[in-house]
């Protein structure tokens, strides 16, 4: 759907873009041009909407990774930063505590997760901060947005779990 001068809301069954899928709020998401370039935003959704990670993305308390069907949040606690996974009601159910440096993500990483590549994903712990990388999964790694979000040719998004592809982000 091309985007013009008017936003174009997204959603299970309202809006101007219908995407079914019982993961999808019935306001998901919306889609808007500023400067020229396409936005996304979440529109408080349920599931969330979800953007891959083609480059390293700086991580802050509270945001939220999916690693295949795994969601992650990166927290704090008196002992240090974690990575607290949850279910699907959003609820933590196992704490891991991060190393110093780099914390690979997968089958056979440092965090062991299961059903995801054996390398999945890298979280580096540095003086100023948390970076998340992908290592080149089959799935992908996602960032749950947290505010409007710019987006390029190429980008991949998700609404819950209904997946969508940016095929131009000029407007």
């Amino acid at each position: 759907m091309p985007l013009g001068a008017s936003p174009v809301v997204c959603g299970r069954s309202d809006g101007d873009l219908v995407v079914p899928g019982e993961t999808v709020s019935r306001h998901h998401a919306r889609f808007l041009v500023r400067d020229g370039h396409a936005v996304v935003e979440d529109l408080g959704s349920l599931n969330g909407t979800w953007i891959r990670l083609r480059a390293p993305r700086p991580l802050g308390f509270g945001d939220e990774i999916r690693i295949g069907d795994q969601r992650l949040r990166l927290a704090w606690t008196p002992a240090g930063a974690v990575l607290e996974e949850l279910g699907t009601s959003g609820v933590s159910f196992a704490i891991h505590t991060l190393r110093a440096g780099a914390t690979s993500i997968g089958r056979a990483g440092d965090l062991r997760l299961d059903h995801v590549d054996p390398r999945h994903a890298r979280l580096e712990s540095t003086p100023t901060g948390h970076i998340i990388s992908d290592l080149g999964s089959r799935t992908g790694t996602w960032l749950r947005l947290a505010a409007p979000e710019p987006l390029e040719a190429g980008d991949e998004l998700l609404l819950g779990a209904e997946r969508l592809r940016v095929e131009s982000a000029e407007g």
